[in-house]
């Protein structure tokens, strides 16, 4: 009822001897189970490398896909069998295809942090910078996920180390919002621009404030990063920063000469990010940093205005005691 055959259920089991004597009684290699499983992909599944090896040799498409669009070389990523994953390579699996999302096999070993796998693709040509629907690359995938020795493996085959995603983000970008300093760093001694700006204007700098890790933050103004740069709304990464809450960000972005008194195009300063974004600790460490707590926007509202609409109780108590009237 499950559409199993004895084929199928002789590969479940790695029964070697018993599936190839199913074989040479002409049973059928590519009838599948309900869901689409080819007799192939269940021998991948459950590890049965002998199996998967007399399947191969008597023929069986490489390249068929389950119901979900996957394939055996996905299924031997998904498994973590780089050796599964060269005999598919070696006897004509599709190195370069992709899934819905267009991630291709690369970027599902890069995702689940396979090197041995990685190595066997790249070694097998798979393209390196390949990008799925969202400009992501290997590259990008793995500093998503904090992949570093795969992340290292891909650099040293000639990845793009500035490819942009359709947002704009580098590697960089990512490694430096997600607080990998080890990324980061890994990323930098391959030359990665630290200079380079997303779609909205933002770079690693900013991406690592709004991410709030301290040692990305200075591994970053150590390199050579502008740190009163702006983005295309007139934010710096100090801004961002205190309206995030990002309290160590802040403390060493000060401690390196950022702005306290810059503003953005609306006029907004850092004191009045904190403000808005509700933190406290931040309004007081900016009051005593010097910060005009009477300043105005554009349109004419001050830090305290700000905290009144937002009915920031905390915040307006602060300003006052600051000196700052209505």
């Amino acid at each position: 009822m499950y559409g199993w055959s004895p084929l199928s259920r002789a590969v479940r089991y790695g029964h070697e001897k018993t599936v190839k004597l199913l074989i040479s009684r002409g049973a059928d290699l590519e009838t599948a189970i309900k869901g689409g499983a080819t007799p192939l992909m269940i021998a991948i599944s459950e590890h049965h490398f002998g199996v998967v090896h007399e399947l191969v040799r008597r023929n069986a498409d490489v390249n068929v896909h389950n119901w979900k669009g996957v394939t055996p070389l996905q299924l031997a990523v998904f498994a973590g069998r780089s050796d599964i994953i060269k005999l598919l390579l070696d006897n004509g699996a599709a190195k370069d295809a992709a899934n819905k999302f267009g991630d291709t096999v690369l970027f599902l070993a890069t995702e689940r942090g396979s090197p041995d796998c990685v190595k066997v693709l790249l070694t097998a040509g798979a393209k390196v910078n390949a990008t799925n629907k969202k400009g992501w690359t290997a590259l990008a995938r793995a500093v998503k996920f904090g992949r570093t020795e795969v992340g290292k493996i891909l650099n040293s085959n000639r990845d793009d180390v500035d490819a942009k995603s359709k947002s704009g983000s580098t590697p960089l970008m990512i490694a430096a919002e997600r607080g990998n300093v080890d990324f980061v760093r890994i990323l930098l001694e391959h030359n990665a621009d630290l200079h380079a700006r997303s779609r909205n204007g933002a770079n690693a700098l900013m991406s690592a404030s709004a991410g709030g890790n301290a040692e990305t933050v200075q591994a970053l103004i150590d390199a050579g990063a502008k740190i009163n740069k702006t983005m295309a709304n007139g934010s710096t990464a100090l801004m961002i920063a205190a309206e995030r809450g990002r309290v160590e960000a802040v403390n060493t972005l000060l401690k390196n000469g950022a702005d306290v008194h810059a503003k953005s195009k609306k006029g907004w300063t850092p004191l009045m990010g904190a403000v808005a974004g509700g933190h406290p600790d931040l309004a007081r460490l900016f009051l005593r940093e010097g910060v005009d707590p009477a300043a105005k926007s554009n349109n004419g509202w001050t830090a305290l205005k700000i905290a009144s609409q937002l009915k920031r109780k905390e915040m307006s108590t602060i300003l006052k005691q600051a000196g700052v009237r209505e």
